[in-house]
């Protein structure tokens, strides 16, 4: 068994006591910047999320009342034209 003074047991105990509260200490901050970080990630990813949504609003709401540009040509019998005919009928005499 090994016996310390007092006093220098008393001072090994304060000396781990201390580098415990140290390391406690930077745990604690390196623990609280992660969390900042996330937050920071979390705000931004929000931003661009709300963004992108009002966007797709925004084109929901202007494409609402225009016609789709993906529109039907109109046939050629609604236009009156016959298009596997000639246009001029050549007569042979």
């Amino acid at each position: 068994m090994n016996k310390l003074p007092d006093d220098a047991g008393r001072r090994r105990a304060q000396e781990l006591w201390d580098k415990n509260k140290q390391q406690d200490a930077k745990a604690l901050s390196d623990r609280e910047a992660a969390q900042r970080a996330e937050a920071a990630k979390t705000a931004r990813l929000r931003e661009l999320r709300l963004a992108k949504e009002a966007a797709d609003k925004a084109a929901e709401r202007t494409s609402a009342g225009r016609p789709s540009r993906r529109a039907k040509a109109p046939s050629a019998k609604a236009s009156g034209k016959d298009h596997d005919l000639p246009s001029k009928v050549e007569t042979t005499e």
